[in-house]
């Protein structure tokens, strides 16, 4: 359908850390998390909650653009993870899109793949574990550029507010 989900600007009436707004470009398709407490407070709703909404005229009203085929590289990817401490109010989406801008021209791929709260973990915080794949299209990158890369993915997750889980 084209869209991405969006931790940015969260929805009103959810919790601000645990929910999203579904996108296609600066248009809003729906939201989809975790109720406020405090609205659940008022309604007299003990525990927790979860809502998906998604206004079907806008995402069915634009036709996506049928996916174009993409190069495959003869050349290996290099993969490797990285987990950061970060305050609850800064999002994964904004350290996912920090990380991507500095690895630059050779990252194929960030993806998020754990939330840990919990024991070890500030209580304003969560851990948030990444995955970052390089690869170049026309050479085997090597250990110094992998190195390089993951060395500014880490500087930019800190910009970010996050510090490198040891």
């Amino acid at each position: 359908v084209g869209a991405q989900l969006s931790q940015d600007n969260p929805p009103a009436g959810y919790h601000q850390t645990r929910s999203a707004q579904l996108r296609r470009g600066k248009v809003v398709l729906g939201s989809i998390g975790e109720i406020d407490p405090t609205v659940l407070a008022n309604f007299g709703v003990v525990g927790r909650v979860a809502c998906v909404e998604v206004n079907l005229s806008l995402l069915l009203a634009e036709t996506p653009k049928p996916a174009a085929a993409q190069f495959v590289s003869k050349y290996p990817s290099s993969d490797f993870d990285l987990a950061f401490v970060a305050p609850e109010k800064v999002s994964s989406s904004a350290i996912q899109k920090a990380i991507r801008q500095a690895a630059g021209n050779i990252v194929v791929d960030v993806a998020l793949f754990d939330v840990y709260r919990g024991k070890g973990v500030a209580e304003e915080s969560r851990s948030l574990a990444f995955r970052i794949r390089l690869q170049a299209s026309d050479r085997t990158l090597t250990e110094t550029e992998v190195a390089e890369a993951r060395a500014k993915c880490i500087a930019a997750a800190e910009k970010n507010g996050a510090v490198l889980r040891s």
